[in-house]
């Protein structure tokens, strides 16, 4: 994870002066928010922080599994409670950070916009996202799906 880090610095000093930056970092690294574990693909939450104004965490239910989330079977099927919960996983290392005097980056999940595990392709399913988001203090969200296929969600898109 040092050579991660070492390109968000690099990355921080060679663009801060053109404006914004974000990153996306796989969504288990807010169960894992600290440097001391990077689960074997270099990315920590706690090694971002200091150098993006947005980052963005792919929480896509579907990508959990029972071991993070031991009251569900199939967490893909309670998509509020895995993004719910994980944003209040951060939450005591960011307040940490903040009275430390750190500036924090907003965040911004992406979400899940596929069927896998659940269906996703819905209205309700991409509210409760969304929902989670909100309740848990994000700063808006990003939907994603792999074959940029959005067209049954128009009704979840005007909110």
């Amino acid at each position: 994870n040092e050579v991660i880090r070492g390109f968000f610095q690099y990355q921080f000093q060679e663009l801060e002066t053109v404006g914004r930056s974000s990153a996306d970092l796989f969504g288990m690294t807010l169960w894992h928010s600290d440097s001391g574990y990077d689960m074997n693909i270099g990315q920590t939450l706690a090694d971002a922080i200091p150098f993006f104004d947005y980052i963005s965490p792919m929480l896509y239910p579907s990508h959990f599994g029972s071991d993070v989330f031991k009251e569900f079977d199939n967490p893909a099927e309670h998509p509020y409670e895995v993004i719910f919960q994980s944003f209040e996983k951060i939450k005591p290392m960011m307040a940490s950070l903040e009275e430390l005097g750190i500036e924090l980056p907003k965040i911004r999940p992406w979400l899940q916009a596929f069927n896998l595990g659940a269906k996703y392709k819905n209205t309700r399913m991409i509210n409760l996202q969304k929902q989670a988001v909100k309740d848990g203090g994000g700063y808006g969200w990003l939907l994603w799906n792999a074959r940029n296929d959005y067209y049954d969600l128009e009704e979840a898109l005007k909110k």
